[in-house]
């Protein structure tokens, strides 16, 4: 099993602070039964391949699963942990895109995110969007789920 190390991103204060290409790495989380029982519980979806060890042996991937919302959920809570993945004058979220399962998150995996960069875009003289690149990547270096989260950021003051 490899040990994901945090990669912290730079200081940053305002949008015009975050810079195209920066990379950052949370540290790693391991999923356990008691997350897909606790999340079967909070949103009601007792689907038998994530909540039936039997029905799940029988299935595609020979055994109980994740929930795509929760392995996309505990995505975020990890990045939003890595020290300055959000510039100070962070606002709000702004969105969620291109969200994809790619491969599917077991019981006893243990998940780190990878995030890049990938685009700034100046709303006005106040705020920015940051978009960001989010890979959710196991032990086995497969991602199993990825997207594109958008942050609201205030812009630099103007003199």
């Amino acid at each position: 099993m490899t040990v994901a190390i945090m990669q912290p991103g730079k200081a940053k204060e305002y949008f015009e602070d975050c810079e195209l290409g920066e990379t950052m790495r949370s540290q790693g989380r391991t999923v356990s039964e008691a997350d897909i029982h606790q999340f079967a519980g909070l949103t009601g979806d007792w689907n038998p391949l994530h909540t039936d060890a039997e029905f799940a042996a029988q299935g595609l991937f020979g055994e109980r699963i994740a929930h795509g919302p929760l392995v996309f959920s505990l995505g975020i809570g990890l990045s939003v942990q890595i020290p300055n993945a959000l510039p100070k004058h962070f606002i709000a979220a702004y969105g969620i895109d291109r969200v994809r399962f790619s491969a599917p998150t077991k019981i006893g995996d243990t998940l780190h995110t990878q995030l890049e960069i990938v685009k700034l875009d100046a709303k006005d003289d106040n705020l920015g969007v940051v978009t960001t690149q989010v890979n959710v990547i196991n032990q086995r270096g497969e991602t199993a789920c990825s997207y594109q989260a958008k942050a609201a950021v205030a812009r630099r003051p103007q003199p």
